[in-house]
C-alpha cells in the first residue's frame, strides 16, 4: 500500500512541477529520494518519516519559488511601465544619433547587455576600479556616487561601458574624453559637486542643466577672452574647465538647440583712425612741418 501512495504522491508533485525546473539539481535529488523511499519502504519503515520531511521540504522549496517568480514579475512589469511611459529602451550600442539640423536625438532600440568579459563580476572589485580611477585623475566623486556608479553597472549598459572605459590606461586625461559619453566624463571631471544617477537619461539631464547654467554666465563676460570667462566660470562654480572640457560642454548643448556665444575680444582694429594717426605722425617727421605748426 505504501508503495502505491508513494506512486501517487511522485505523480502528483511531478505534474506540479514547471517543465523548465524538472531537470534541475534539487527536484532530480527529490525525485531520487522518493524513489528510493518507495522501494526501501516495505523493509525499512523507518524511510516513510524520511519522505515525508523531504515531501515537507519540496513544498517550501515551491514556495519560495513562486514568491521569487511573483516578485521578479512585479518587478518587470514596474519596470516595462516605466519604459512604456518614458518612451524608451536601455541601449545597447549607438546610443543615440543627433540631428544637427533640429538638436533632437533618435534612441536605439534593445535590451541591455551587462555582462562584460573586461570588468570582475563581484561589486567590490569594480569599486576598487572606480575609486583608483577617482583619484588618480581627481573627479571628485564620493563614496556614495562611486557605489551607485557600480551598482549600475550590473543593471545599464551606458554605466557598465564606462566602468569598463576606467580600467583603460591613458597616457592623458584628455584620451579619455572620446566616444559618445564624452559630454559625462568632461561633466564627471570639471564639476567638483556632482549629482550622479542610475539612469542615465536623467543623468544626460543633470549634465545638460548644469552645462547650460555655465554657459549662459559665460555669456554675461562677452567682453572677456575666452581663458578669462573659463577662469570667472571656474572661480564661480567651483569648476576646473580648461578650453576642452569647455568646448565638449558647448557641442554638447548646441547638439540639443541650446546656442551660445563664442565671441571673444575684437582684434585691434587698422581701420581709418589708425591710418590718421599714421598720417599725423608722419607730418610731424615733415621738415618744415614744425616751422608751419609754430606759425
Amino acid at each position: 500500500m505504501s508503495l502505491i501512495v508513494f506512486l501517487i504522491v511522485f505523480f502528483l508533485l511531478r505534474g506540479a512541477t514547471p517543465r523548465d525546473q524538472r531537470r534541475s539539481d534539487i527536484i532530480k535529488w527529490l525525485i531520487g529520494l522518493y524513489i528510493l523511499s518507495a522501494v526501501l519502504s516495505p523493509l525499512l519503515p523507518a524511510l516513510t518519516s524520511v519522505a515525508g520531511l523531504a515531501f515537507i521540504g519540496f513544498i517550501i522549496y515551491r514556495l519560495v519559488r513562486r514568491s521569487q517568480q511573483k516578485t521578479r514579475d512585479y518587478q518587470n512589469q514596474q519596470q516595462q511601465t516605466y519604459n512604456d511611459r518614458h518612451g524608451y529602451q536601455e541601449p545597447t550600442s549607438g546610443y543615440r544619433q543627433a540631428k544637427e539640423s533640429t538638436g533632437s536625438y533618435n534612441y536605439t532600440n534593445g535590451t541591455a547587455r551587462t555582462h562584460s568579459s573586461i570588468l570582475p563580476r563581484q561589486a567590490n572589485r569594480r569599486l576598487k576600479i572606480v575609486r583608483n580611477f577617482n583619484k588618480k585623475f581627481a573627479l571628485a566623486l564620493t563614496d556614495e556616487q562611486m557605489d551607485r556608479i557600480v551598482n549600475s553597472s550590473y543593471m545599464s549598459e551606458t554605466w557598465k561601458r564606462e566602468v569598463e572605459a576606467m580600467t583603460v590606461k591613458y597616457n592623458s586625461i584628455y584620451e579619455w574624453f572620446q566616444g559618445e559619453t564624452r559630454y559625462l566624463r568632461a561633466y564627471l571631471y570639471a564639476f567638483n559637486v556632482q549629482e550622479v544617477s542610475s539612469d542615465i537619461f536623467q543623468q544626460e539631464q543633470i549634465c545638460m542643466h548644469a552645462f547650460e547654467q555655465v554657459w549662459s554666465y559665460a555669456d554675461s563676460l562677452s567682453h572677456l577672452s575666452m581663458e578669462e570667462r573659463i577662469r570667472k566660470v571656474n572661480d564661480t562654480y567651483y569648476t576646473k574647465f580648461d578650453n576642452n572640457t569647455f568646448m565638449i560642454a558647448y557641442r554638447f548643448l548646441e547638439a540639443r538647440g541650446r546656442k551660445h556665444k563664442l565671441d571673444t575680444l575684437d582684434p585691434i582694429q587698422t581701420g581709418d583712425d589708425m591710418e590718421d594717426l599714421k598720417k599725423k605722425y608722419d607730418q610731424a617727421d615733415t621738415p618744415g612741418a614744425g616751422q608751419a605748426m609754430g606759425h
